[in-house]
């Protein structure tokens, strides 16, 4: 699970309630972040109920994040808002990047945030592959 806080009021938005959902289910948690969580009085119970690694305020997090989810075997998923299109556009060989892309829309949970309930919803990542057949 990783969801990026806002380091100006050190808000941490939803990422309690996303643990908790995931906790609810039984799942091993890894959140990753930045330092700056740190500062909330949210992320006692976070560490309570999982892993925790955070990195330096300015230090880019998304490389640990593509690596930890990869190396966490094919049943780890993540959340994130973050589509990784800079990551994406990085990678040359183009069935290097489609196969990225696929890996991607199958491990991710993304989320919303209704601003009147400030509840959130989780989507989930994609079952089957979108793919459009020529003839």
């Amino acid at each position: 699970c990783y969801v990026r806080g806002n380091s100006k009021d050190h808000s941490i938005g939803p990422l309690p309630n996303v643990v908790q959902h995931f906790v609810d289910q039984g799942k091993v948690i890894l959140v990753l972040g930045r330092m700056h969580l740190n500062k909330s009085t949210a992320m006692k119970r976070i560490k309570e109920n999982a892993f925790v690694f955070l990195v330096d305020n300015l230090s880019k997090d998304d490389p640990f994040l593509l690596y930890a989810a990869l190396a966490s075997g094919n049943d780890a998923k993540f959340v994130s808002l973050d589509l990784m299109r800079e990551h994406i556009c990085l990678i040359d060989d183009t069935t290097v990047r489609k196969l990225f892309h696929r890996w991607q829309l199958s491990h991710q949970y993304l989320f919303s945030i209704d601003r009147n309930t400030k509840r959130f919803e989780l989507q989930e990542p994609k079952k089957y592959q979108f793919n459009a057949q020529m003839t």
